[in-house]
């Protein structure tokens, strides 16, 4: 296009002509610019969130940008349940807001906030939740499918090892 612009208007014209254009077409598109622009402000948060995990802090950016994108939320009060022990475990959970107690029956095994991680034992074993999880105020979590957490973390050797060291410790 610019060439083209050259031969009709000369080099002065062209310019002139892409100087007055450039404007119209921002101002055109600003709506859907700043959209853009919020859309990837929110998933530098979730991805800043996410590197907090020590399982998923070794994931190269893509994969970590994959899991991002693939984040579902989920809010609860105080005392609701993440799940319980027994449940199927079809997701991985990183606190993004709030606190929660995992519990061995009564006993609280231990207080989570944010950046931390859990319901890695249910997915890496292929077996039902050994504990249950609950929030002790207002809560919120990303949810990360276990069809998204497990290639990713099983995939690269370091966040495998990250994830079987933790799922180790909490089960001694």
């Amino acid at each position: 296009l610019a060439p083209l612009l050259i031969e009709l208007l000369g080099t002065r014209g062209a310019l002139l002509t892409v100087g007055a254009v450039a404007p119209v077409v921002c101002l055109l598109w600003w709506r859907r610019l700043i959209a853009i622009d919020r859309s990837v402000a929110v998933r530098t948060d979730d991805i800043i969130l996410l590197r907090q995990v020590p399982m998923l802090r070794p994931l190269p950016v893509p994969v970590i940008e994959q899991l991002a994108h693939g984040l579902f939320r989920t809010e609860l009060g105080p005392g609701e349940a993440v799940f319980e022990a027994g449940n199927t475990g079809d997701s991985f959970y990183v606190v993004a807001g709030g606190t929660v107690r995992v519990l061995d029956g009564d006993r609280v095994v231990r207080t989570m906030g944010q950046g931390q991680g859990f319901g890695e034992i249910a997915l890496l074993g292929n077996t039902t939740r050994t504990m249950t999880v609950r929030a002790v105020d207002h809560v919120q979590l990303y949810g990360i499918s276990s069809s998204d957490f497990l290639p990713a973390v099983t995939g690269i050797r370091e966040a495998r090892s990250a994830a079987d060291a933790a799922k180790s410790a909490y089960l001694t």
